[in-house]
């Protein structure tokens, strides 16, 4: 299935004429070209599509991980604002009612 060109010479103008395969007429040729050629176009918008589609989701995992950084750093703050020795026996004194025990309340144990 050998494509063979011919040459005419027609008013002082070349003439490129293709031999197709048998069988195969130029409108065939043609709508399979164009639907080749549609499908790579195709694929290439799709994958674009995606390519985009991913990097916007991944921009969207980046910010919920800043967030969450940033939520972290604020817990962490609060955690050791909470824990400070003076906050918590301030909440002992005034929510539970304790008060620092006296020299009679403290028992030595073990020493001689």
């Amino acid at each position: 299935m050998e494509q063979v060109k011919s040459i005419d010479k027609i008013k002082g103008i070349e003439k490129i004429n293709f031999n197709l395969p048998k069988g195969i007429t130029f409108f065939k040729f043609f709508v399979i070209s164009a639907f080749v050629v549609t499908m790579v176009a195709g694929f290439h918008v799709w994958s674009r599509y995606k390519l985009i589609e991913i990097n916007l989701q991944m921009s969207d995992v980046y910010q919920q991980l800043k967030d969450a950084e940033q939520e972290q750093r604020r817990l962490k703050i609060e955690i050791s604002q909470l824990k400070t020795p003076s906050r918590i026996e301030d909440l002992a004194k005034r929510e539970l009612g304790m008060n620092l025990p006296t020299k009679q309340q403290i028992i030595m144990v073990g020493q001689q």
